[in-house]
């Protein structure tokens, strides 16, 4: 039976709310390390400061309770935070981010939370046989697997709806709150443990953030341990030099000031040498190589190396195979397993199931000959220093990420093991190898962050981030949300071809022209492919790409055409909730009906598509001025007259039903007062948005510089 040295046994992982004790051993800590006075007698010092009465050595703020009494009814009263802490440990009460505590489940289980527990295995169930559907080809099936999860999916989020919502009887106002703090406090977790696993970054943008850091690691970490580890693999004590650069490398991040530098430095100096060693090399694989290059080469090469000959028994070996070292095998066994499951490849391919089962056992052996290694540094109740203001961090490796998810590249390590930057077998086992390791110390750190809820030791693991994607090319953009990438695998599966991947709604506009959108996403797997390669990018060929569309789209305007401009739907009056009709598109109905209608033909009656076009009248007196250039008099007094009754004093688009300009082209009076410049950057912004990734910026909010200005 294999044993994961990268977790605790779920009844090890303890809760420990007691904040005032953590403060009076970090603090006494600190006095003897700047003190020549030992530790136990700093801690009689605090305890007793601590126990004066009002006290300004500690804070214990008083807080506003909403409680229920034994039949239910809310109840208002006042206690301390640390008496509310207390408390949750004392009764074993579920204790959210959001500060809502719930009853233990062990004296009272909620039903809902059985119902959505089993709702989230069934789905789990059928994601798996849509997977193994799609791997087998039949394409049928795993559309219905995909719909069949996503209707789970929505029942779930239904509970959650069902909990905002004061008419239903799962109205439960602290819900929503608890839910989305505990999901965004996992991924801050995840991500400031990437940071500073793969970086070395820790998020140090205040100097006692830093300077308590660094006591924590200290106290809390197992030196004795950690010294048997440095002299079994003859680590290096790193110099107070040496821990001040890795240090200055985060706060250089945030801030810069030499006397606060200094008093960190005066603490580092008066720590012993295992002291510096726990504190560096903690939770920071980036230290460990910095220090210990043949040691972490070592290690990765060989965690990397696919099995030469297949395993005697690879029934033995698979019989408890996780879904983390299948995904981490399944992508250095890639040749053996690609486009097929284990499963297929069992029944085809016994001599590559073998090897993948060989392959497997090599994972296990090397984890467990590192074990000491892996539990004295990764293993540890040492999480990274701060997750409440993450969202402000300044990264390193971590590209993307949302509410429940990270996406970090692991590029700078395949370099540093590799030599080269190449989309071949060795990069991907580098790659894999990094992300395993990488993940799997994000299980203990949930792990433990889950214990401290209360969470229950069956369920320790219930809160969890797998491994689920790998892009070996991922392109980011400047907007929120908006990414290309090609995905060679998914929970293991690794595909026989890359399959594309683009993200965000100016990316795969469904109102951008086909033949725009079509040339943008053959532009971004051009570039793709060209680095994928190995190949560098000729920067110059891809600027003149776009602006020879830029140029199609400015000559199409000019003859009149609508065939490059993106649409709009216009709705009948009832769908939009805003009452005023004006500021909804329900206006450009209007407008047309009252003023185009009569020359160029009537709008159909809502719903219908309508071409949008960005209007260069910012206020009135530009209205005015087109308004008197236009040939139509009666046309233009209309106009006049709607805009008056609407108190409309600008007009920056218009919205021109498509049935009536197909066969006439934009009417005359549009064509000439159109923001060509808006209308290019609009129709072309998913250009631009690569170009941006790419490293060229162009464009700002006046469009004062289009690419085909130039080139």
């Amino acid at each position: 039976m294999y044993n994961n040295p990268f977790v605790l046994k779920p009844e090890e992982y303890q809760r420990d709310l007691n904040i005032y004790r953590a403060v009076c051993f970090d603090i006494a800590l600190y006095l003897s390390k700047k003190t020549t006075k030992s530790y136990q007698e700093c801690l009689v010092w605090v305890k007793n400061k601590f126990n004066i009465k009002e006290s300004t050595f500690i804070n214990d703020p008083r807080i506003m309770v909403i409680d229920r009494n034994s039949v239910g009814d809310r109840v208002q009263s006042e206690t301390t935070l640390l008496e509310y802490l207390g408390s949750a440990q004392e009764t074993g009460n579920t204790l959210s981010p959001s500060m809502v505590t719930y009853s233990n489940p062990d004296k009272k289980r909620s039903k809902v939370s059985l119902y959505v527990s089993n709702k989230v295995k069934e789905r789990g169930k059928i994601k798996k046989e849509g997977q193994e559907a799609e791997m087998e080809g039949d394409k049928f099936l795993a559309s219905i697997k995909q719909n069949l999860q996503t209707s789970i999916k929505i029942l779930v989020n239904s509970v959650s709806g069902g909990h905002a919502s004061e008419s239903t009887a799962l109205f439960l106002k602290s819900a929503h709150p608890s839910l989305t703090s505990t999901c965004r406090c996992a991924t801050s977790y995840g991500n400031a443990n990437t940071e500073r696993f793969l970086s070395g970054n820790r998020h140090y943008w205040r100097y006692d953030i830093a300077l308590n850091n660094i006591v924590s690691i200290v106290r809390k970490s197992d030196l004795k341990a950690i010294e048997e580890v440095i002299k079994r693999y003859n680590l290096h004590y790193p110099t107070v030099t040496e821990v001040m650069s890795i240090i200055q490398r985060s706060t250089d991040l945030y801030w810069h000031n030499e006397q606060l530098l200094s008093q960190i430095e005066k603490l580092v100096v008066n720590l012993e040498p295992v002291e510096r060693a726990a504190y560096l090399y903690t939770q920071d694989f980036y230290s460990l190589d910095k220090f210990n290059p043949e040691l972490t080469k070592s290690f990765i090469n060989t965690l990397a190396t696919k099995a030469s000959e297949p395993h005697p028994d690879p029934e033995q070996v698979l019989a408890d195979l996780d879904a983390d070292i299948l995904a981490f095998a399944s992508f250095i066994c890639a040749k053996e397993l690609a486009g097929r499951t284990l499963k297929r490849v069992k029944v085809d391919d016994p001599h590559a199931y073998a090897v993948f089962a060989n392959t497997v056992f090599g994972i296990r052996a090397t984890l467990t000959e590192y074990k000491n290694l892996i539990r004295a540094f990764w293993v540890t109740n040492n999480p990274p220093p701060t997750v409440a203001n993450f969202t402000n961090s300044v990264r390193r490796n971590v590209v993307v990420s949302d509410t429940d998810s990270t996406i970090f590249t692991v590029q700078n390590w395949v370099e540093r093991f590799t030599g080269r930057m190449k989309m071949d077998d060795r990069t991907q086992a580098i790659a894999a190898t990094m992300v395993f390791i990488t993940s799997q110390t994000t299980i203990h750190l949930l792990a433990t962050y889950s214990a401290n809820m209360g969470v229950r030791p069956s369920q320790i693991h219930q809160l969890s981030m797998k491994n689920e994607y790998m892009f070996p090319i991922f392109m980011q953009t400047t907007k929120g949300k908006h990414y290309t990438a090609y995905m060679s695998a998914k929970e293991g599966n690794v595909f026989p071809q890359l399959k594309k991947e683009i993200k965000g709604v100016s990316l795969r506009n469904s109102k951008a022209p086909p033949q725009i959108t079509a040339a943008l996403h053959q532009f971004i797997f051009d570039a793709m492919d060209t680095l994928l390669k190995g190949d560098k990018l000729d920067l110059l060929k891809l600027l003149n790409r776009v602006a020879d569309i830029e140029r199609e789209v400015k000559k199409g305007l000019a003859e009149g055409k609508s065939e490059h401009l993106l649409t709009a739907s216009i709705k009948p009056l009832t769908a939009y909730n805003n009452p005023n009709k004006n500021a909804t598109p329900y206006f450009y109905h209007e407008l047309w009906e009252t003023v185009f209608a009569d020359r160029y033909g009537n709008a159909p009656e809502p719903p219908y598509v309508a071409v949008k076009v960005s209007m260069d009248l910012k206020n009135k007196a530009m209205i005015s001025e087109w308004l008197a250039e236009m040939p139509d008099e009666q046309m233009a007094l209309k106009m006049e007259q709607f805009l008056k009754s609407k108190d409309r004093r600008y007009l920056k688009m218009l919205c021109i039903p498509c049935d009536v300009i197909r066969s006439d082209g934009l009417p005359v009076e549009i064509i000439g007062q159109a923001n060509v410049r808006e209308i290019i950057y609009s129709t072309m912004e998913g250009f631009y948005l690569v170009l941006e990734s790419l490293g060229f910026y162009c464009i700002n909010k006046r469009r004062t510089r289009l690419i085909s200005d130039v080139y």
